[in-house]
């Protein structure tokens, strides 16, 4: 009652000292002190105006693009940490400085709680060429995010709520660059952890202590032997890659993809203590590891160019091997680390402008190197007489079988692999 009764009497002192310059200063004064103490409410623009003066990130899901669903401040988001952190490298995140690395642990946010889409507030300091960049790099540290992904930037007035009391919500405006990622669903993401499960089931079936060479090479075979690669088509024979669970088809499943090769390699590794990112390029995503102080790419998907037997070999050209062998560029390939060296096959020579005596020799001092099993060697144009002369003469010199495959190389270049059939007696599906 006293409290009511003071009010009146404010007003009624405003009202009676209007129109004089004092007076209104005195009022503004008053008005500014009863708004600040709760007693006179605020209009939905002042409360709008201070929501605004908060810089927020926004997450929705919603149908409606205009809705916010949640907000973080940046401090908020800062101190936040992802749960599944742990399951990732950072490798590209690390790459990023101030608000561009927020940005990226926004997009990160949205992806573990299942919204579709994250808006930046326009005064965070990130260019749309970075927020396009963005979302590949979280999708190369983790296996939970594919390469296949329906993604989008743009600009977007969002609203959301603001609760200025607990009787009060005002809708705010949010000037936003907006980052959309379709796959970021709740059933996505609920699949995705039962994979996780599954995987460290798997894992404990390795022997973690093992000197790191043969750790990998042993998570490479499992998934590579272990998993069918499948097409996603649809009943018109077109693909249909987008909201697929990949990483779940792989693990649980033991079907899928190069998107889900890569994603459970890269998992695996993870859970093994090994750094691992994913590599993606047109058409094909790929896995690097870092084994003891160096990088290597593997490529699950190829099953086929592991021998059944070999001594020098191991689990073939594509474990560990370096960027030489890759068959093209990936994607911001200046980004990831180099490649320098196989682990195991590198080239044993490097051939331009060559002539069947050249590729002779180098096959031949290839196979020296290598107990008499197998020649590496890169050559600039593929020449299909030459390399059937030069088979010939290999075989006719070991006096057995020997079959010589045809891989693309970087920068159009081929690689010529010779080896005894011997070594591929139990492998199906190798084709030479």
């Amino acid at each position: 009652m006293k409290k009511t009764v003071s009010i009146i009497l404010i007003i009624s002192l405003l009202l009676c000292t209007s129109g004089c310059s004092l007076a209104e200063n005195i009022k503004v004064n008053l008005i500014d002190t009863l708004k600040s103490r709760g007693i006179m409410p605020l209009s939905d623009e002042e409360i709008i105006e201070m929501a605004k003066e908060t810089v927020k990130f926004g997450f929705s899901s919603a149908m409606d693009e205009d809705i916010i669903e949640f907000t973080l401040t940046k401090d908020e988001l800062e101190n936040w940490e992802n749960p599944y952190g742990e399951y990732a490298t950072y490798y590209f995140r690390d790459k990023l400085e101030g608000d561009d690395k927020l940005v990226y642990k926004a997009l990160e946010y949205a992806m573990v709680n299942s919204y579709k889409r994250t808006y930046v507030d326009t005064r965070i300091d990130v260019s749309m060429k970075t927020l396009d960049l963005i979302p590949a790099y979280l999708s190369y540290d983790t296996p939970f995010f594919e390469q296949n992904r329906d993604c989008f930037t743009y600009t977007k007035v969002g609203f959301y709520d603001y609760k200025y009391s607990e009787e009060r919500t005002v809708p705010v405006a949010m000037y936003s660059k907006v980052m959309s990622v379709d796959n970021f669903t709740e059933e996505l993401w609920n699949k995705k952890m039962e994979a996780l499960e599954k995987a460290k089931e798997i894992i404990k079936t390795f022997d973690i202590a093992k000197a790191d060479a043969e750790l990998a090479e042993e998570i490479y075979r499992y998934v590579a032997l272990n998993t069918e690669y499948e097409k996603y088509i649809n009943e018109n024979g077109y693909n249909i890659v987008d909201g697929q669970s990949f990483l779940y088809d792989a693990i649980v499943e033991s079907k899928s993809q190069c998107d889900g090769f890569t994603n459970a390699l890269s998992l695996l590794f993870n859970l093994a203590g090994f750094e691992s990112i994913e590599k993606e390029c047109p058409g094909h995503t790929y896995n690097c590891v870092k084994i003891g102080d160096k990088w290597y790419n593997c490529d699950a998907t190829a099953s086929s160019a592991i021998p059944s037997q070999s001594k020098t070999m191991h689990s073939g050209v594509y474990f560990a091997f370096c960027d030489t062998l890759q068959d093209q560029y990936p994607t911001y390939g200046d980004q990831y680390p180099k490649c320098e060296e196989s682990l195991y096959m590198n080239p044993d020579a490097i051939l331009k402008d060559y002539s069947e005596e050249d590729l002779d020799e180098a096959i031949r001092k290839g196979f020296e190197n290598h107990n008499d099993e197998w020649a590496l060697v890169v050559v600039d144009i593929y020449d299909e007489n030459i390399t059937s002369r030069v088979l010939q003469k290999t075989a006719n010199r070991l006096y057995t079988s020997v079959t010589a495959g045809k891989l693309r190389a970087i920068e159009g270049s081929f690689a010529l692999m010779f080896s005894k059939a011997s070594l591929w007696e139990n492998n199906t599906s190798y084709n030479t």
